[in-house]
């Protein structure tokens, strides 16, 4: 007679542990990526989900700001730039490097 086990019978339990901040790096990172390219391709709505997507998953990632602050930019938004380009550096927009 065979048995088939589970394929969680097949791991190993301290394997089968994962790290949540590892899990939320990539997952922010893959997000902020898909923001990029469509911001790119010029999807300005798509791209701002994809960042706003990526803040809520990492708050403290600069590059999600940054990259939702250009999306806001693109719509015509820029106050809404502004703040968000201060989130992301912490400088006043007159002082950031890509504005200047």
């Amino acid at each position: 007679m065979l048995f088939v086990l589970g394929a969680s019978a097949w791991v190993d339990p301290a394997w089968a542990q994962t790290d949540p901040s590892r899990d939320r790096e990539r997952d922010a990172a893959r997000l902020l990526e898909m923001g990029r390219r469509m911001l790119d391709a010029g999807e300005v709505a798509s791209a701002t989900a994809f960042f706003r997507d990526a803040i809520d998953v990492r708050p403290d990632l600069a590059e999600a700001y940054e990259g939702l602050a250009r999306a806001l930019l693109a719509r015509g938004a820029e106050r809404a730039a502004a703040r968000r380009s201060k989130q992301a550096w912490g400088e006043t927009p007159d002082t950031f490097p890509s504005c200047a």
